[in-house]
């Protein structure tokens, strides 16, 4: 989590840098260490972390905020590669967040997904998912995000460095070329679990 803030810091993000810090105050001062490794990060650690902010007389808003930063934190970790991915992880802990796409979008003909599955869980993305593809195909989507998962299906991928367009292309197409996008899928999924999941 440490890395994230001074990731924020440089990007010049000080206020979410600031909420990242604020949780890892206080997991330090639930564990008494400066580093909690992503292996401990348990359901059961999770509601004892829970129940110790409840202890502290915290707010149960700023409890969810506390459990969607570690959240994040962690699915940023899986994505990089340097954690297994465990579902439903976060299950019985309050992250204050019930995913209702079909309430939050009402009817615009172009809709702007700007990284809206980064905080979620796999089963909670594939819902996400399967209402987008419901929904009518007469609607423009414009997805942005860091997880192939999230635009595989897409008409057409634009994948970004520092700002430029560098590949553009289907999943399929991109894959078969090598290039970042190739990178980034093989980091993200592996040749082999993605193969066998249908990416």
């Amino acid at each position: 989590m440490a890395s994230v803030v001074s990731y924020l810091e440089e990007e010049q993000r000080h206020g979410t840098a600031h909420v990242y810090r604020s949780v890892l105050r206080r997991v330090i001062e639930f564990e008494g260490l400066d580093v909690l490794e992503f292996n401990d990060l348990t359901p059961l650690w999770l509601r004892s972390f829970q129940e110790y902010l409840l202890s502290r007389q915290l707010h149960w808003n700023t409890i969810s905020t506390y459990m969607r930063m570690l959240r994040a934190t962690y699915f940023r970790a899986v994505d990089d590669g340097l954690v297994p991915y465990r579902p439903r992880l976060f299950k019985g802990v309050y992250t204050g967040t019930k995913v209702t796409v079909k309430r939050a979008v009402d009817d615009p003909s172009i809709l702007i997904m700007d990284d809206t599955t980064s905080a979620v869980d796999m089963e909670t993305e594939a819902e996400i998912q399967k209402h987008l593809k419901e929904m009518d195909g007469g609607k423009t989507i414009v997805a942005i995000a860091h997880r192939i998962s999230s635009v595989k299906d897409s008409d057409l991928i634009l994948v970004l460095e520092h700002g430029r367009i560098v590949e553009r292309g289907t999943h399929a197409e991109l894959v078969a070329a090598h290039g970042r996008y190739w990178d980034i899928y093989h980091k993200q999924l592996g040749l082999q679990s993605g193969v066998a999941q249908g990416f």
